[in-house]
């Protein structure tokens, strides 16, 4: 008697519905993944995008830093020759003047308000009776181009004042006024701290090699290349 024939195996055809299910979870979460990763960079190249514009529109346009004092950025860090630069500047009638006239020029409390700058040095002393003491007062002429709150032109112009006087002048400072209220809006911006100076301000000094000097309505303000105030005194 024959024996009956085993039955034959059948093999399935495909995976089951329980991989190919696994499969398309794992295919979805990993799009959601990516997606969630590419919101994140975007979100974060937005943030850097808007800081990094905002920092070079205050350094461009708002020399009264609106930002608090900080090292390097208008901390105050007062040296021990504070009263010969207070000698220098206000005592000496020709630099307070030269001063006082730059803060009349910026036309303060008007419509009209402006930056006014120059530079303060004094004539070389080779020896000459009439090389004693005298005083530089280079007054800048501001294009009619320029923004109320920025001195363009202003960094060339410097250079090239000190290159063409190197034999005969000593040039120890550059100024500017301060004209606005600290909350003022100019430009459609909201002015900072008129007795700070900006990170702008910082690059002219570095730029020039000279001590710079913020004529504001209450203050002369005086500070180093990395923009920390050295001297600060009432007008």
């Amino acid at each position: 008697m024959n024996r009956p024939a085993a039955k034959e195996k059948t093999r399935s055809s495909g995976p089951s519905m329980s991989y190919l299910q696994t499969r398309i979870r794992a295919s979805r979460l990993l799009n959601a993944a990516r997606i969630l990763a590419i919101i994140e960079l975007t979100h974060r190249l937005h943030q850097a995008y808007r800081f990094a514009y905002d920092k070079q529109a205050a350094d461009w346009l708002l020399p009264q830093n609106p930002a608090q004092p900080q090292t390097g950025t208008g901390g105050h860090t007062q040296t021990s020759d504070c009263a010969h630069i207070r000698a220098n500047l206000l005592g000496d009638p020709r630099n307070r003047s030269a001063l006082n006239d730059a803060w009349t020029r910026s036309q303060f409390g008007t419509n009209s308000a402006h930056e006014e700058g120059g530079l303060l040095g004094q004539v070389i002393d080779e020896g000459q009776p009439y090389q004693k003491d005298i005083v530089i007062n280079q007054t800048y002429t501001t294009p009619s181009t320029s923004p109320p709150i920025s001195l363009q032109g202003f960094t060339n112009w410097a250079q090239g004042q000190i290159a063409s006087n190197s034999n005969t002048v000593a040039f120890g400072y550059w100024y500017h006024t301060h004209p606005f209220n600290q909350g003022a809006h100019v430009l459609g911006f909201v002015v900072g701290n008129p007795n700070v100076p900006s990170g702008n301000d910082a690059s002219v000094s570095a730029t020039l090699g000279l001590r710079g000097i913020i004529v504001s309505r209450t203050r002369i303000v005086v500070f180093d290349s990395s923009g920390n105030i050295q001297c600060s005194f009432r007008r």
